[in-house]
């Protein structure tokens, strides 16, 4: 047995202090965790555990700003929410910029597409801390060589949170890779024929330089695996994007034009900062900082889609009004306001 799952089966596979460490990572997150002093025998998956509860900690920041926008297209009906089955695999595609291993649901064929894992949840909380500790040690990075949560939290891979890669990156560069990722999964919602195709084999440069030896395919990839519709899945990872990019410790905006000032990068900056920028006031969108703008600039996307718009008109889009850059952007940093101490 690995240490890997011999950690997320144990019974005392959590505790208090964890919790707090995941709750101020993740506040945006529902992450299911087992809680609780008394403790019950409980089988999920297959797997036994002695848990009291599962607990979905967090807001759902991206859930209810995707939801609003599925709704503005009608997309999702007035009466439904990001719960619901229309919705599910919007659901699961924002949450796979964050999750790009799938370990917070579970993965077999016959299970629905938001179907809770707890082995997941505290695999995919490890694994976190395990990487944030190697991050900031000096000459640290991590590329193609490593597995895809650490990548997107810490290394190549962060443009899916629109931030940068590393202290000092070009904001151009940052944006030239949101815009190539934007591509890949546009043409994944698009072009069907595109989801049985190993992903090393998708005809786009930047897809074999990304994954190079990634012989799943692009269904898999987005953890479609059976029932699951892939081009909704790689649409909404745009989605999540775009949504970060509206969250302070992303993503510097001017404050009159919303233009970007500075992609932030994540390394130096300290996690409870960081997370306070990605939370709902009062659990409201109207109240939190740039949220609105988030929705609205999310129905445009969706609403491109639906009409079937050309990737060209999407591109400008993204590049001269959602990711439009200063006449003067600066290098990516922690931020001021972000910095660890």
């Amino acid at each position: 047995m690995s240490d890997e799952h011999q950690a997320a089966t144990d019974p005392k596979a959590i505790d208090p202090a964890e919790l707090a460490d995941l709750t101020r990572a993740f506040p945006h997150l529902h992450l299911p965790i087992p809680i609780g002093t008394e403790r019950k025998a409980s089988e999920i998956a297959g797997i036994r555990y002695s848990v009291e509860s599962v607990l979905s900690i967090g807001e759902p920041v991206h859930e209810t700003i995707t939801e609003r926008a599925l709704k503005n297209t009608g997309l999702l009906s007035a009466g439904e929410t990001y719960s619901d089955q229309p919705a599910w695999d919007f659901t699961r595609g924002v949450f796979w910029n964050d999750d790009p291993e799938g370990l917070l649901f579970q993965s077999g064929a016959e299970a629905l597409p938001l179907a809770i894992s707890v082995a997941g949840g505290i695999q995919f909380l490890r694994a976190f801390k395990q990487a944030a500790r190697l991050a900031k040690q000096p000459g640290t990075s991590f590329g193609t060589e490593d597995r895809l949560l650490v990548r997107s939290h810490f290394g190549d891979l962060q443009f899916l949170h629109a931030m940068a890669s590393r202290d000092g990156e070009d904001p151009r560069q940052t944006l030239t890779w949101i815009l190539e990722w934007a591509e890949l999964v546009y043409a994944v919602a698009t072009r069907p024929e595109l989801a049985e195709l190993p992903v090393c084999e998708v005809p786009l440069s930047q897809v074999r330089r990304w994954f190079p030896k990634e012989a799943r395919t692009v269904a898999e990839l987005f953890g479609v695996c059976g029932g699951g519709k892939v081009q909704q899945r790689a649409l909404a990872s745009l989605l999540h994007l775009v949504q970060d990019s509206y969250a302070s410790g992303h993503t510097a905006r001017h404050s009159g034009d919303g233009r970007v000032v500075e992609f932030h990068s994540y390394v130096h900056q300290d996690g409870g900062r960081h997370a306070q920028g990605d939370k709902l006031i009062d659990g409201c969108l109207e109240k939190t900082p740039a949220a609105l703008q988030a929705v609205a600039s999310c129905t445009a996307i969706l609403q491109m889609y639906q009409r079937k718009d050309s990737w060209q008109n999407l591109m400008v889009l993204l590049r001269d009004q959602i990711f439009e850059l200063t006449d003067y952007p600066n290098p990516s940093s922690a931020g001021a306001e972000f910095a660890a101490d």
